[in-house]
């Protein structure tokens, strides 16, 4: 089986939340980066959908129609997370939870668009499993470094410290989401928003060395010598990367901001 992969629509960013997916620069991109191919049949889009749930729920079924996936396969970001305007605030109650909990109720009348949280579903013979997951900061800390500091550190460096309401710091979020990524490696391939290895290869040389790095992964290197997927497909880190640990290909492909330099390319794995 073919499988397309993006994360980090950031939907909101290309083009206006009323305005419809037919016209503009994100469908001039996503045509060169999707085939409509009769052999491609699921996308995985692996967080950071967008800040508004509505705009990216027309989208994603706008972008099934056009390239013919039978599946859509996303996970959650941390931007999916956020409450961006005093109306998101009032409709979610001032609760990130309450935004996340919208999109894991949410269930596609097609049966296409797939929100995975810690479960596994399989189609046509193939096993996905997907879970948000989090960044635990471990990476470029030496052992029993994490104290306050790492928290004033995120508070300095992450919108994530303003924007989501109510779940407390970065940590508590990883408590939560830590089992859900246990659930999933039997699955033939794993999706999380962010890499699942605290280490230089699991960045790109530009990002290997910066402070801030420790909040765009987390060690999961013991979940990579249990699995036997064949990939792990995450976002968080603009750009393409790809490594291979323990016999598991690791890829991001994200779509990322208009005003980036491009780093993603077509990308398809076959299972």
């Amino acid at each position: 089986m073919k499988i397309d992969i993006l994360s980090d629509l950031h939907l909101d960013h290309w083009q206006k939340p009323h305005r419809t997916y037919v016209q503009g620069q994100l469908r001039r991109e996503l045509t060169g980066l999707l085939d409509i191919n009769p052999e491609v049949e699921v996308l995985i889009v692996a967080g950071d959908l967008g800040h508004y749930n509505h705009q990216a729920i027309i989208l994603l079924k706008d972008i099934a129609k056009e390239f013919n996936y039978k599946k859509i396969f996303c996970t959650l970001g941390n931007h999916d997370l956020y409450l961006i305007s005093g109306a998101q605030k009032k409709q979610y109650k001032n609760s990130s939870k309450n935004r996340q909990d919208a999109w894991y109720n949410y269930k596609d009348p097609d049966g296409i668009i797939e929100i995975l949280d810690g479960n596994i579903i399989e189609y046509k013979g193939i096993k996905f499993g997907g879970a948000m997951g989090w960044y635990d900061g471990s990476y470029m800390l030496e052992p029993g470094m994490y104290d306050v500091n790492v928290i004033e550190e995120w508070k300095r460096t992450m919108n994530d410290s303003r924007l989501i309401y109510g779940m407390g710091d970065f940590y508590d979020i990883f408590i939560q989401e830590k089992p859900k990524i246990e659930k999933i490696l039997d699955a033939d391939v794993i999706i999380t928003h962010f890499c699942p290895l605290s280490a230089p290869v699991a960045f790109q040389e530009q990002y290997r060395y910066q402070k801030s790095s420790k909040f765009y992964a987390f060690d999961g290197e013991k979940y990579l010598k249990k699995t036997d997927a064949k990939f792990w497909v995450y976002g968080h880190s603009h750009g393409h990367h790809e490594f291979e640990v323990y016999g598991t290909q690791c890829i991001m492909n994200a779509l990322g901001y208009p005003m980036e330099f491009p780093g993603y390319k077509k990308t398809q794995i076959e299972v």
